[in-house]
Order: structure tokens, then sequence, then C-alpha cells
């Protein structure tokens, strides 16, 4: 099963039993407890796209406390595709390191026009975020049929059925929040023998809270964001 986090950094990974160097000179790999493995792609800004584009695009409704679900029925009626407003979210200052490596990349709105307003702007957002976990989750080996989705983002149910659709695969919620911080409690907690391996200790104190399985029928219009997405990509970064 991949795994992946969408929190300030957006990076999408597999575990495996030894280590994986393709495709070459891309993407990060840890060594894990237990003689295991993290292969991972990473593109360096996450949820962070959606805070700057808060704070830039919606000054305005920042302080509500309703705010996600506004946004949300704000792009909920924009297709797929969003009417041909791409963006690329590159928004770190240290560029990207997958699908290529750039340190120059930057993020940017494509295809606006004057009929697009803030929906599409922010709904773009959304659906870069999500293009680009596809555009990591295809670089990687071996990913099966699943992803296990953690981060801030995951809280959202429309973004986290936009992955499910985009990815074409099951996505899988765990219960609970501040998974870093859980982990390093589990290390401790193996360190004390409370729990003999750290796969053990994973094992027991994991729950899944939601299960989306990706809608078919859309398939052809992400198919179509996604080419749309990386003739944006391809004319933009360096290779």
């Amino acid at each position: 099963m991949a795994m992946a986090v969408l929190g300030t950094t957006c990076m999408v990974g597999i575990v495996s039993d030894q280590p994986v160097f393709t495709p070459p000179n891309l993407g990060l790999l840890f060594t894990l407890p237990g003689e295991n493995w993290f292969r991972a792609m990473v593109n360096v800004a996450g949820t962070l796209n959606l805070d700057w584009a808060i704070e830039t695009l919606l000054p305005d409704l920042a302080g509500e406390p309703a705010l996600y679900a506004r946004m949300e029925a704000m792009i909920a009626p924009l297709p797929i595709g969003n009417e041909g407003v791409t963006y690329l979210p590159y928004l770190s200052e240290s560029g990207i390191i997958a699908p290529v490596v750039d340190h120059e990349a930057r993020a940017g709105f494509y295809g606006l026009a004057p009929r697009h307003g803030r929906p599409h702007m922010i709904r773009a957002v959304y659906e870069g975020v999500t293009l680009a976990m596809r555009d990591l989750y295809q670089g990687l080996e071996g990913t099966g049929d699943k992803i296990l989705l953690t981060g801030g983002g995951a809280r959202s149910l429309m973004w986290t059925q936009m992955i499910a659709d985009a990815l074409g695969i099951t996505v899988l919620v765990p219960a609970g929040t501040e998974f870093g911080a859980r982990g390093a409690a589990l290390l401790a907690a193996t360190a004390i023998g409370r729990f003999g391996s750290i796969r053990e200790a994973s094992k027991a104190t994991r729950q899944i809270q939601r299960r989306h399985e990706p809608d078919g029928s859309v398939k052809p219009a992400w198919d179509r964001a996604f080419a749309n997405y990386r003739a944006r990509r391809d004319s933009s970064l360096r290779r």
C-alpha cells in the first residue's frame, strides 16, 4: 500500500523491505525501523498552497469559522478541469524535487480569462495539488490499488474524494491527528517494551476512519485535466 501526507508538504511514497532507487536521481529514500525503507516523491508545497490562496484571494472570509465549508460550496458547481484554469502548486522557495528536480520551479495559474473568478482560482488550487499527487504517485513503482492519506488536507471530504477519483485508487483515511507525534510516541513505547516492534505498535493503534472509492464515471474528465496539467507543467519546468 502506498501512503501520502497532504500537509504543509505534499509527499507520496511506499514502504519496502529493500532500498528502491528507481527512478534514478529522483525522490527521497529513508530508512525505517525494522529493516524497512520508505521511498518518497515530494512536491515541497502541499496545503501551503491553500493557505496562500485563502490569505491572498479570500481575505474577507479568512476569519470565518466555516471557512473551508464556504470554499468547498463555492467550488462544487464547477466541473472537473475547472473550465480550463490550471494551477501548478510549486509554491515553495526551494522549487520541487519531483517529478523532476527544479530549484527554480514556481507556482502559477494558467488559462485565466475574464469570465473566470475567485471560485475558479480556488478550485484550481484544489485540483492542482490533487494532480500533483497523481504526478508523484505515477513516479513510484509497486504502489497497488490503495493509498493511506494523512495530513490536514485529509480532513476535507471533497479533497479526499478528488484524490481518489484523480488517482483512480481507494483512499483510506486513518482516525486521529498529529501522526508525526503519534509516531514518536510509538517509537518510545516500543523502546520501553510496550510493543515488540514498531510494526506491531503501528498495527495495534491504526484505525481507518474513512474510505473513499474512486468514481469510475469521472475518470475521463480527470484524465483530460491531468493531460492539461502535464502540458502546463512541461512548459514551465527545466528538464
